[in-house]
Formats: structure tokens, C-alpha cells, sequence
């Protein structure tokens, strides 16, 4: 038995849908929006030269992949004025950057990032990293650069931290860890010079506790070795002196008896000096005399 067709439903649109005026109209805006972005962005591309993807999601990837090769070219522009330096004679350089037209710091900036990074085990997690970003890292010495290289952070900021912060904030955080790094050394320090005053106060409470007759042992044994300084001296050097003088006057004549006699008389009142002020005066050839008398 044949069934009966279903009944086809017609819907008017014009009379079933509505849209409110104000929807409609902000929808029309956010159109002629878009579409006015769109003819800005191609009027700047061929302002530009720029005839690559136009889609957002293509330039942020387009972006990506430029300033991971911005540091690797700025290794390679570094690596070319390092050589080129060596090989120029004295004020050659300058003129050939000045040709360049690449001013002095950054070309003295430049030179500095690469001999820092360029051979580090790090490089190519720097690539990734802005040209300032680079020249702001440049302040680490060769340990920091060797704990970034092992420990992936330095100054308490990791790679990931450095590449996600603006520059002044990345030159802010290595200023400020400095800062604080120095501060310690310098309590570390101040406390060293505490221990060491403390270890040289205990040291001279010791001597004082020294016995009297160690005291005087030591005493003894450096007049003793003084001693024979001096009479090595008068033997050896101050004799080889006046030998000099000597000869020198038995071949050219003169004499220097007056100034060597009064260098003897000053010696000899020095040990008289010392003699009378401890009462070390030899009296054995007193007693002979009284004897004799």
C-alpha cells in the first residue's frame, strides 16, 4: 500500500526569524572593523616589502623563528668583527666599522656577547633571547656564565625566567642580585676580620701567660742571633766596603780616613751607649791594675 507523501513545511524567514537592530548593527561594526585592519595590515606589508603569510598565527610564528636566528647571527656579525680586529693595524678598525656605519658600542657590545656565549654549552638556549636581553647578560663573569651553563639560572633568574622578562626588569633583577651578593661578602668578610682581631687578642693573652724563664730563653736566643747579624755584616759586607775604599785610593791617591773614622767612632759609641745603659762595662782589667798597684 503506497504511503501518503508527508507534508512539506514552508517557513518564511521574513516572518519566523528577527534580529534585534542592535545586534545586526554591532555585528556590521565589528566588520567594517576587521576589514579596515585588514587593508591597514596589506597597506603596511607592501610599504614594507613584505610578501610573506598575512594570517596572525603565521607571523607569531614568523616571529618566532626571527629572533631565534637574531642571536645566532649576532654570534656570527661578532665572530667577523673579533677577526677582523685582529688582523687590523692601529686605528684601521674604526674606520672600517665607521664604512659600516655601525656605531662604537654596539659594536664593542657585540664583540663582548660573542667571546662570552658563543662557545658556551648554553649558545644555543641564548639564541632564543633578544640582542639586549644578550647585552644585558654580559655583565656575568666566567663562573656565573659556568653556573648558567650548569644549573640553567644564575643570580636566582633561570633561562625561561630571562626570556619571558622585559629588559629593564631582566637588568633590574642581575643589578639587584649583585647588589645583594655583595652585601653578603662584604658581612662574610667584616665577620672574617672579627674572628681574625679575636684569634690575635687570644694569641697575645697567651704570650702573657708564657713562663718567665721561656720568656727569658727567647729573649736570649734572639740578642744572640742579632748578634751575629751584625758581626756577620761588619765582616763580611761593611769590610768589603772599605777594602773598596782602599784600593781605590792606593791607585788614585787621597785618602777617606776622617769620614771612615768617624763611621768607626759612631759605631763604637752605639756599643758604649749600650754598655753604659745596662752596665755591661768590662772591669777585668781594673782589677789587674789595682792589683799591679
Amino acid at each position: 500500500m503506497a504511503r501518503n507523501p508527508n507534508p512539506t513545511t514552508v517557513i518564511d524567514d521574513a516572518e519566523t526569524i528577527s534580529i534585534r537592530p542592535e545586534i545586526a548593527g554591532k555585528a556590521t561594526e565589528v566588520v567594517q572593523i576587521q576589514l579596515a585592519q585588514q587593508e591597514s595590515a596589506e597597506q603596511l606589508a607592501l610599504q614594507l616589502r613584505y610578501d610573506g603569510p598575512m594570517h596572525p598565527d603565521a607571523l607569531e610564528a614568523g616571529i618566532a623563528d626571527a629572533r631565534s636566528r637574531i642571536a645566532a647571527e649576532l654570534f656570527g656579525m661578532g665572530a667577523r668583527l673579533l677577526l677582523l680586529k685582529e688582523q687590523c693595524e692601529h686605528g684601521e678598525f674604526m674606520d672600517r666599522i665607521g664604512r659600516l656605519g655601525l656605531d662604537h658600542t654596539l659594536v664593542n657590545r657585540t664583540m663582548q656577547a660573542t667571546l662570552k656565549f658563543s662557545n658556551s654549552a648554553i649558545s644555543q638556549n641564548l639564541e632564543k633571547l633578544s640582542k639586549s636581553k644578550l647585552f644585558e647578560l654580559v655583565v656575568l663573569d666566567d663562573d656565573e656564565i659556568k653556573e648558567l651553563e650548569y644549573a640553567g639560572s644564575v643570580r636566582g633568574i633561570s633561562i625561561d625566567d630571562i626570556d619571558r622578562m622585559t629588559v629593564s626588569d631582566l637588568r633590574k633583577q642581575l643589578r639587584e642580585a649583585k647588589q645583594l651578593a655583595e652585601a653578603k661578602d662584604k658581612l662574610l668578610a667584616n665577620k672574617n676580620t672579627q674572628i681574625d682581631e679575636l684569634n690575635t687578642k687570644l694569641d697575645g693573652k697567651a704570650a702573657k701567660l708564657i713562663a718567665p724563664d721561656e720568656h727569658l730563653q727567647r729573649s736570649l736566643t734572639e740578642v744572640t742571633s742579632l748578634t751575629q747579624q751584625i758581626t756577620t755584616t761588619l765582616g763580611t759586607v761593611y769590610r768589603k766596603a772599605l777594602v773598596e775604599i782602599s784600593d781605590h785610593h792606593a791607585l788614585h791617591g787621597g785618602d777617606s780616613d776622617r769620614l771612615l773614622m768617624g763611621c768607626m767612632d759612631q759605631i763604637e759609641s752605639a756599643v758604649t751607649e749600650l754598655r753604659e745603659a745596662f752596665t755591661l762595662i768590662n772591669t777585668d782589667g781594673w782589677q789587674q791594675d789595682i792589683e799591679e798597684a
